[in-house]
């Protein structure tokens, strides 16, 4: 009876169009069907693959799809996910689109086996016709975005990447299923942009957060551009880490702004400390934050000496004018949410 029930299922699955092939969780194959053996134009017959391991027969045929390495590492990351994958799309190398299936089977909580299902894209057309319009919709609007926008599997691989991280469109396609030490190498560019990007997404997924850091990368003509870039883990429904979203933005105006107010405050302090009137700046506690040179002409302390000291205890020493003054000014007492105060006293002659 049991004989006959194998038979039975093996007709069946042999009677239909789509590539069906099953392995244990040893990834030892058990079963395949023709379409399979026509579909990855295997000359034998299947039952010559049975015992066969499936790691070994993917590597092998991984050549037929448009981007091996992808091929290769999405099956890596699915074995490690174990969680259902229905119409996923596959290319191959003459840009044929297939759809495949995946399915762990499980028996009492125990893995069992891998149930994998190609299938011609024109059977399910129909069906997905909807679904592909949405997601050329959606890829559209990320690929119009104004940011770096990439998606990667856990070896940080890149599975996807838009156009504004990438505009070029031969170099972006190639780029899928490798990772940045990839990039360096084919663009020239130096190692440690690959070697900070990939300590920073070990942290995220050490961390199983959002990480983000600067980085800073020349244009041909050797001016900077600065760009703000996160990792963030993305789970499954089963609660772990299925892949990794990069997002980038370019921050160099913001950068160049904030130099520019730098360079503005150095000039600001070069002329607050060039002028012949004491400069003091207190906290609202009287505490000193910084004196201008003019301060240690009159008082003979440098700012080292007096910083952090309370402004009173000098009013004491000071000469009756810088009394008055000072005193004039702390008058209008200031609010409590205030942190600091400057204070200009000119010469009272």
């Amino acid at each position: 009876m049991n004989d006959l029930r194998s038979k039975e299922i093996s007709f069946l699955l042999n009677s239909i169009s789509d590539a069906v092939l099953f392995e244990t969780q040893e990834h030892t194959i058990l079963f395949v069907n023709k379409a399979f053996c026509n579909f990855f134009k295997i000359e034998a017959d299947p039952s010559v693959m049975i015992g066969m391991n499936c790691s070994n027969a993917a590597v092998e045929s991984a050549n037929m799809f448009k981007n091996p390495a992808f091929f290769l590492s999405r099956i890596e990351n699915i074995y490690a996910n174990l969680e259902p994958v229905l119409n996923e799309e596959v290319r191959l190398t003459d840009d044929t689109c297939m759809y495949r299936d995946y399915l762990p089977w499980f028996e009492e909580g125990i893995l069992h086996g891998h149930l994998w299902i190609y299938k011609q894209a024109i059977a399910i057309k129909d069906v997905l016709s909807q679904s592909e319009a949405q997601r050329s919709f959606y890829e559209h609007l990320i690929n119009n975005v104004p940011a770096d926008i990439a998606i990667f599997d856990l070896a940080h691989r890149y599975i996807y990447l838009n156009k504004t991280g990438l505009s070029n469109d031969e170099t972006r396609e190639w780029l899928i299923g490798k990772d940045d030490f990839d990039y360096c190498h084919h663009m020239n560019k130096h190692i440690s942009l690959a070697k900070n990007r990939r300590e920073k997404f070990q942290e995220a997924l050490r961390k199983n957060e959002t990480v983000e850091f600067e980085e800073v990368n020349l244009t041909r003509d050797k001016k900077k551009v600065y760009n703000l870039r996160r990792f963030t883990p993305i789970k499954g429904s089963s609660g772990k880490v299925e892949y990794v979203i990069g997002y980038g933005i370019n921050i160099t105006r913001i950068k160049e702004s904030e130099e520019v107010v730098s360079q503005n405050y150095e000039y600001l302090r070069e002329l607050v400390d060039s002028i012949g009137q004491l400069v003091v700046t207190i906290d609202t506690a009287g505490n000193i934050i910084y004196v201008n040179p003019q301060w240690t002409n009159i008082t003979g302390l440098t700012g080292k000496e007096v910083a952090g000291k309370s402004i009173f205890s000098y009013m004491q020493q000071g000469v009756s004018g810088f009394y008055k003054n000072l005193d004039l000014a702390l008058q209008n007492k200031p609010s409590k949410d205030l942190r600091e105060m400057r204070v200009v006293i000119a010469d009272s002659n």
